[in-house]
């Protein structure tokens, strides 16, 4: 039987790049069953555009608008309940995908019914869809970022199965696809293509600005100068509070690992689970000590990062780096 498909979409005045999208959705191998989209207060011609391909689409397109701004993580949650089908696909409005994707996509669901989440990597264009020689998979992997880190909700696509695990969006977070995505690569469910299967289109809106999105590959060089713009004042700042919000982030996850065990064990995700819980624990521990040597004066700072050093414990982030990041603070 033909696997039911659903495409969540979350707009906001996206009529100058949209009409692409929603091509590339209609010239797909595999056509979604429906298109969910949930428009947040659009004051262009977004929903003209919308409606205009509804009437021609070859499939359904159920179009939705918030009463009031939601904001983006609440719009996608909205589309995302709304859905249907047996797996849901997360769709930006300004990205252009290849015919291949939800094919290529459903076909790594079905090889391993333990996948719960797929990720595919993306090709970075400029504004007109020019395709650039960089790829957001691989210039995380020229900046030694590891996999796990690969997060990224208009690459992801997920089982139905894995919404009731995942929602709701912990109120928290300000976005929604780490914390799908995030929870999928810590349970060991999740799959990432190496292939890129859509473009990234930039332009001045924007809201991802990573290094890692820009149009051309990393280099040695752009690694090196991470490394130094790591050690400013405002970069020093800047991990004091990204530690704070690991700690409170893994809080959540873990919370909602114990709270969906029974869930998790019917999928027969007990084992990692529980493997799981243990690491979150350990990360956990070490992520707070790690913030109280940040936050001490010296010479209790060196005294404290001396301790997680010679415990091992700067394994599980990125050693020698980190602890002279956190001696420098």
């Amino acid at each position: 039987m033909r696997p039911s498909v659903s495409v969540a979409m979350a707009t906001w005045n996206g009529a100058a790049f949209l009409p692409e999208q929603l091509e590339s959705l209609a010239r797909q191998e595999l056509l979604p069953t429906e298109l969910v989209v949930c428009d947040d207060g659009s004051t262009d011609a977004t929903l003209q555009v919308l409606e205009e391909f509804a009437a021609r689409a070859p499939f359904a397109v159920r179009l939705y608008r918030n009463e009031r701004n939601l904001g983006v993580r609440s719009t996608f949650e909205k589309a995302i309940s709304l859905c249907r089908g047996d797996f849901v696909f997360l769709c930006d409005q300004d990205d252009y995908w290849a015919p291949e994707k939800i094919r290529r996509v459903v076909e790594t669901f079905e090889g391993d019914p333990r996948t719960m989440v797929v990720l595919n990597d993306k090709t970075i264009a400029d504004e007109r869809l020019n395709p650039s020689g960089a790829t957001v998979l691989g210039n995380m992997r020229r900046a030694g970022t590891p996999d796990i880190s690969f997060i990224a909700g208009c690459c992801s696509a997920y089982r139905k199965e894995w919404l009731p695990v995942a929602m709701p969006i912990p109120p928290d977070l300000p976005y929604h696809d780490w914390w799908i995505a995030a929870l999928a690569h810590q349970l060991g469910v999740s799959r990432i293509i190496d292939e890129p299967l859509q473009l990234y289109r930039r332009h001045g809106s924007n809201a991802s600005a990573h290094p890692h999105y820009q149009d051309r590959p990393l280099t040695l060089w752009d690694r090196l100068r991470g490394q130094l713009v790591a050690f400013s004042s405002r970069q020093r700042r800047e991990l004091r509070a990204f530690w704070e919000r690991d700690v409170a982030n893994h809080e959540d996850m873990a919370r909602r690992i114990e709270e969906k065990l029974p869930v998790l064990a019917a999928m027969g995700l007990e084992k990692p689970a529980a493997e799981t819980l243990e690491r979150l624990k350990t990360r956990d521990r070490v992520a707070r000590a790690r913030l109280d040597a940040i936050r001490s004066p010296w010479p209790r700072r060196a005294g404290l990062i001396w301790k997680l050093w010679r415990s091992g414990d700067y394994a599980q982030f990125s050693g020698w780096k980190s602890a002279v990041k956190d001696l420098v603070q």
